[in-house]
């Protein structure tokens, strides 16, 4: 990616938005351009996160598995929020998430994990307050019936029936994938 001063001002968003300013907040929901930067930094922070399996499959998996879970978080969100709005909405609420992403970058650092996680929900419930409407105890409620579900979708992709997949769709050895997971 090269440095352009569009570029400087979404990162500058990104960062007002992790600050949870509403006014950052707003102007993302409302700028259709702002999904592009936004699949780039939160595919880096899948990078990132991804990093310390030193695997280069991994890493590229990180990217687009990032992307996904951000749909996917923002689908089920839509149908919880009970999808009367638009896709105009849908796409507002993902462009918020995907530039709050650069806050991940710092996954980097193992021990700021569980800080990134409480404070990207933070970000999920003010991206919900101003694109939905919906009050905060609402959106907490919504963000964390969400994460529920999010969990049980990954985890049956990851262990379930569909686990399988993973291995030939990686290219990768099951010591590899023991490393991932922690089991030695």
């Amino acid at each position: 990616m090269y440095y352009t001063k569009k570029n400087k001002y979404y990162f500058s968003k990104a960062f007002e938005i992790i600050k949870l300013d509403t006014s950052a907040i707003n102007d993302i929901a409302n700028d259709p351009e702002a999904i592009k930067i936004g699949l780039y930094i939160t595919s880096v922070g899948g990078m990132l996160g991804f990093a310390k399996t030193n695997s280069f499959s991994m890493i590229i998996f990180g990217a687009f598995y990032s992307i996904f879970v951000l749909f996917l978080f923002t689908a089920i969100i839509h149908l919880l929020c009970g999808y009367t709005k638009d896709k105009k909405e849908f796409m507002a609420f993902a462009r918020i998430i995907a530039l709050g992403n650069l806050i991940d970058w710092l996954a980097i650092f193992p021990i700021l994990n569980i800080f990134t996680t409480i404070w990207s929900g933070g970000i999920a419930i003010f991206a919900l307050n101003n694109v939905y409407g919906i009050n905060k105890s609402r959106a907490i409620l919504v963000i964390i019936t969400a994460l529920f579900i999010l969990l049980l979708f990954i985890g049956m992709i990851l262990t379930g029936p569909l686990s399988f997949l993973l291995p030939d769709l990686l290219n990768i050895q099951q010591g590899q994938l023991e490393q991932i997971s922690g089991n030695r």
